[in-house]
């Protein structure tokens, strides 16, 4: 066991705004993306500074604290239960350090991020499918979003980050200062000290996992703290790597059986993999590739949602795959059209990696079935993104509706991922689990990662009951098959995730958790609730 110190800043106190109690104000922050609501909480602070924020909450010992960004959640980890709320709103720095780093303030909107690196040709790789979210928000849960296929989660992505304790205090962190492993003591010295050990667990090595405190045998001490979800304290601040732009080609595939839409995939799949060992230039190269499942394509009809965004959907199309393929910046819209043109004709043409790409998909008889965005194509890119972004969408205006009948049924989502290769036999698994337990669902989710969101369509109490049963047991067999029950949405104060991460470490694991925990936030007045029961405190 090795033992590291490390020394907190003390900033030096100054005034700050006052807390805002206008209920009109507070009502709108009490739910999350999912409609998980909060029945109150005691008002909301909006510092405009890191120094601001940490006077507060040196005045303010014993208050219940709650973080807040942009309530993207879908766990309720963003909603209060008679906490104060802390917004991060008003820290909104975006700073350009160079053509690979950048400095950013915890309250950025990923939108705004992705607006200011366009204009310099950079690129934020792990935004997740919805823009929405702030940056302190992505680093607090590790999000991940459709090109970590090829790109990893938020982990892969921080530098550097500024963490404001509870007790109002500051770590300041860069990848590369400490290495450390299982065991170690870790001691961060200032006017309050902290000392906690790295637990003994390894998380498993999945592409993106969001379950608990993250720990590898070695690992970077930044790594510990990505994914906390606001439990151990507030980002403030956080230093990206950042990437050249390149230009995308976006197609949504229809398909009208399954097992011919998973062997497409697995040839996109592999031929991408290859083309990163290789750098073969003409090689295909996809950051991800989304799926739909036929249930939740029936809801969208229903919906209407492929018409709004003039999507064409043939009737036969039992399931769909939308895929972001990554080209050079020279490529345009005439040269790819040229390229599949050559494939639709079987004329001679000089290799290329869309020429591939329309061999592959005319091999499994669907280039004719597939809709593409070519890259100055960005209204279109924007309607065959927005199909998928519609299946939650759509799915929490189906909950909300059913709520207004049934006041006690919500949201009952998963977050399964398995290694791509078990998705064969787990995606009929999964339907076979939910018409034995005679439930209506939907499935979509990041095909490309083994990533799926198995959700149910409760129609009562009763109903949302058996779906929670049903995830539990879908838990025990994804952990069985090598994959997680929490990918990349976290824990939250969702009671049924609580349980899922309490089934998948076991209660050892769970028991060194709260032991970090406790370290930082002894009296538990952050983010109450988060991740554990908020029943639970040290015992004296």
């Amino acid at each position: 066991m090795s033992r590291y110190r490390l020394s907190l800043e003390s900033p030096l106190k100054i005034d700050y705004p006052e807390i805002q109690k206008d209920p009109e104000i507070l009502q709108g922050r009490l739910k999350d993306a999912a409609g998980n609501s909060g029945p109150n909480c005691l008002g909301l602070f909006i510092p405009a500074s890191e120094r601001q924020l940490a006077s507060f909450l040196i005045d303010h010992p014993q208050t219940l604290i709650l973080p807040q960004g942009a309530r993207t959640s879908l766990t309720g980890g963003a909603t209060p239960q008679g906490d104060l709320l802390i917004s991060t709103e008003r820290f909104q720095m975006i700073q350009l350090l160079s053509s690979s780093r950048i400095r950013v303030g915890a309250g950025v909107y990923l939108r705004d991020l992705l607006v200011f690196l366009q204009e310099k040709n950079l690129y934020y790789p792990p935004t997740p499918t919805f823009d929405g979210a702030t940056l302190g928000g992505t680093v607090s849960t590790n999000a991940a979003g459709a090109a970590t296929f090829k790109y990893g989660t938020t982990r892969d992505w921080v530098e550097k980050f500024r963490l404001l304790l509870r007790h109002g205090e500051v770590l300041s962190l860069e990848r590369g200062q400490y290495q450390v492993k299982p065991g170690d003591e870790i001691i961060l010295q200032g006017k309050q000290n902290i000392s906690f050990s790295i637990p003994s667990y390894c998380t498993p090595p999945l592409k993106k996992i969001s379950a608990g405190y993250y720990v590898r045998n070695p690992m970077d001490l930044v790594d510990f703290f990505i994914g906390s979800e606001g439990t151990l304290g507030i980002f403030t601040e956080v230093e990206l790597k950042l990437i050249s732009r390149k230009k995308i080609l976006t197609g949504l595939v229809c398909f009208s059986k399954e097992s011919a839409l998973l062997l497409c995939t697995q040839q996109l799949r592999d031929s991408s993999i290859q083309t990163w060992k290789t750098q073969d230039p003409q090689g295909i190269d996809i950051r991800s590739i989304e799926y739909i499942d036929g249930e939740a394509l029936q809801l969208l009809r229903d919906s209407g949602a492929p018409q709004i965004r003039k999507v064409s959907l043939p009737e036969s199309t039992s399931a769909v795959i939308l895929f972001e393929m990554e080209l050079a910046l020279l490529w345009t819209t005439d040269k790819v059209q040229m390229d599949f043109e050559a494939v639709f004709e079987d004329s001679p043409a000089q290799d290329s990696p869309v020429l591939r790409l329309g061999k592959i998909l005319k091999h499994f008889d669907v280039l004719e079935q597939s809709s593409f965005a070519f890259p100055e194509e960005i209204e279109k890119h924007k309607q065959l993104i927005g199909l998928r972004e519609a299946v939650p969408m759509t799915v929490n205006e189906w909950i909300l509706r059913q709520q207004q009948r049934e006041p006690d049924i919500y949201k009952c989502g998963g977050d399964f991922i398995v290694p791509f290769e078990a998705l064969e036999s787990m995606l009929p698994f999964y339907r076979k689990t939910f018409q034995r337990y005679g439930l209506s669902y939907v499935i979509w989710g990041h095909l490309s990662d083994g990533n799926l969101h198995p959700n149910i369509l409760p129609k009562n109490a009763e109903e949302l009951k058996k779906g929670q049963d049903s995830f539990m047991e879908l838990t025990q067999e994804v952990k069985a098959r090598g994959g997680c029950p929490l990918s990349e949405h976290g824990v939250g104060k969702n009671p049924m995730k609580q349980k899922m991460l309490r089934a998948f470490y076991g209660d050892q694991s769970i028991h060194e958790m709260q032991g970090v925990k406790n370290a930082f936030d002894p009296h538990w007045t952050l983010a109450r609730g988060v991740l554990f029961p908020p029943l639970f405190q040290k015992k004296s």
